[in-house]
């Protein structure tokens, strides 16, 4: 048990949702694959870039100011902040003055809703009393207000194809629910809502909703309390993973996946 994490991200419930085995190869264990040397820009590159843009972007907003000019001022700060080569990051930029123009076309129909940006990137902590001694921890993109409500808001540089994906089964998407139990939410009547915003579609950015949030937040808590114990009492952790999450696992050599199916 002492090596169990005292906190734990979202990355990590999800794994432990998906499959016991991986968590505990990566939370636990701590295996982590080398990373390669000399690498090209990847995608993981352009979401921290865009991540780290629009948060200093809103942060840094004017009402009256050229949102167009400055969002294009906060990518280019971004760059340096985060020392990604201007060069390797060409590609991305490139479609630079696509995105701001979708996005803030989505931004001023968001604002004619009600919503407003309250607060973004903040590190979280909180102790629910169904997981103690465990605690979540992290940070959410995101945090707009409409009067009393909270909404969460989770950008993703995937397709909206994906993220529809991710939705398709409420129950299943862990990182929304996560997000709102770190901030607190303990009522499944909380006014809080959340949901992803696509980034990288060629028309502008896809917003997609997580309905009945705070009841799944309620709902994952309980769910995975019980299942914490469950595990911190010695219960064996199953490998459940199939299909892409299995191809892309690094622990697939530990749990022997590919023997379970091979004929004797």
């Amino acid at each position: 048990l002492a090596a169990w994490p005292t906190g734990l991200s979202a990355s990590a419930v999800e794994a432990f949702r998906n499959c016991p085995y991986r968590f505990f190869s990566r939370a636990v264990l701590r295996l982590r694959e080398p990373d390669e040397m000399d690498t090209p820009a990847e995608k993981r590159h352009f979401g921290d870039w865009l991540h780290a843009a629009l948060h200093r972007f809103h942060e840094a907003r004017q009402p009256d100011q050229d949102d167009v000019q400055a969002l294009h001022a906060a990518a280019e700060q971004a760059l340096i902040e985060l020392a990604l080569d201007p060069a390797d990051m060409l590609p991305f930029r490139a479609g630079l003055p696509a995105f701001v123009r979708g996005y803030l076309k989505w931004l001023r129909q968001h604002e004619r809703a009600g919503w407003h940006w309250d607060s973004g990137e903040q590190p979280l902590e909180v102790e629910p009393q169904a997981w103690s001694p465990l605690r979540l921890v992290g940070r959410i993109d995101r945090i707009d207000r409409h009067g009393e409500v909270r909404l969460i808001v989770d950008y993703k540089t995937g397709t909206d194809a994906g993220v529809r994906e991710r939705l398709k089964d409420l129950s299943e998407d862990v990182q929304l629910p996560y997000y709102a139990a770190l901030l607190g939410v303990q009522d499944a009547d909380a006014p809080v809502q959340g949901g992803y915003l696509a980034l990288d579609e060629a028309e502008g950015p896809k917003w997609r909703a997580h309905d009945g949030l705070a009841a799944s937040a309620v709902q994952l808590v309980t769910q995975l309390g019980d299942e914490w114990r469950r595990a911190r009492a010695g219960e064996p952790l199953q490998a459940l993973g199939a299909g892409s999450l299995c191809d892309h696992c690094e622990a697939r050599c530990l749990c022997r996946r590919d023997e379970w199916t091979r004929t004797p």
